[in-house]
C-alpha cells in the first residue's frame, strides 16, 4: 500500500512539472549579424534588413515568429542588425525604430519598409506564399528607345512577351536583381527602333549589357546564368 502511495504521489509531481518550451534564438538563424548600419546598409544586391534589439518589447513580441520564418524564405538573401550594438546611425530616415524589416539594394534603394510588429507580421504574410507576376517588375519596363538610352546603369536586359508566360523561378531569380541593374522590353509593345537593337532569336532572352554583349535566349538559360 505504501508503495502505491509513493507511485502515486511521484506521477503527480512529475504531471505538476511545467512543459519545457523551445524558444528561437537569432543565432539559430544562417543569416548575417551585420557591425554597422553602414554595412548592413550598403550590402552588394537586393536584399532583406531586418532590425531589432532584445531589449525591444515587441521584437520579442514576433521573435518567435520572424525566426522560423527567416529559416524556410529563399527569395532574398536576409541580414540581422541588432542595434543595440550600433555605434552608428542609419543612412535611412525612414529608419525610426524596431523592429523593422527593410528591402533595399546596395545603392541604397529602398524597395518596402515595414515597421512595428504589425507591418513585420504583414511582411510576413505577404511572403509566405507570394506568387510573383510581371506586374511586379513594372518599374524595369521600357518601350522607347529614349527611355532605354536613358538607363545607363542597366545590367541585364529582359526581352519577353506576354504571351509566353514566365515560370516562378524566373521572376524569382529577376526579382532578386535591383531596379538599377535590369530593364524589361515587352517585344510586342515595344518601338520598332528599341526592337532593332537586340538580335535574338526566342523570347525570353536575356542580353548582358557588358563589353560582349552577350544573349542568354530560352528560360532554363537564363535561370542557370542568374544562379550561377
Amino acid at each position: 500500500m505504501k508503495k502505491l502511495l509513493v507511485i502515486l504521489m511521484l506521477l503527480l509531481l512529475a504531471a505538476c512539472e511545467p512543459e519545457e518550451t523551445f524558444e528561437y534564438e537569432y543565432s539559430d538563424l544562417d543569416s548575417e549579424q551585420v557591425t554597422s548600419y553602414m554595412e548592413g546598409e550598403t550590402m552588394d544586391g537586393k536584399y532583406i534588413l531586418y532590425y531589432y534589439s532584445e531589449t525591444c518589447p515587441g521584437c520579442n513580441d514576433v521573435k518567435q515568429d520572424i525566426i522560423p520564418f527567416f529559416m524556410e524564405f529563399s527569395l532574398l538573401d536576409v541580414y540581422l542588425l541588432n542595434t543595440a550594438e550600433m555605434f552608428d546611425i542609419s543612412l535611412f530616415t525612414e529608419f525610426v525604430g524596431t523592429p523593422s524589416l527593410f528591402i533595399i539594394d546596395g545603392s541604397k534603394n529602398l524597395y518596402e519598409t515595414y515597421i512595428g510588429v504589425q507591418r513585420v507580421r504583414i511582411f510576413m504574410e505577404t511572403y509566405e506564399d507570394i506568387n510573383l507576376t510581371l506586374n511586379m517588375f513594372d518599374q524595369h519596363k521600357v518601350n522607347t528607345f529614349e527611355a532605354y538610352e536613358q538607363k545607363e546603369s542597366t545590367m541585364y536586359t529582359l526581352l519577353y512577351s506576354e504571351d509566353i508566360e514566365m515560370s516562378q523561378l524566373l521572376l524569382k531569380e529577376l526579382f532578386r536583381l535591383s531596379s538599377v541593374s535590369l530593364t524589361l522590353i515587352n517585344v510586342d509593345e515595344a518601338e520598332t527602333d528599341l526592337i532593332a537593337l537586340f538580335d535574338y532569336d526566342t523570347v525570353p532572352t536575356l542580353v548582358v549589357n557588358d563589353e560582349t554583349n552577350e544573349y542568354i535566349q530560352g528560360e532554363q538559360y537564363i535561370i542557370n546564368y542568374l544562379e550561377d
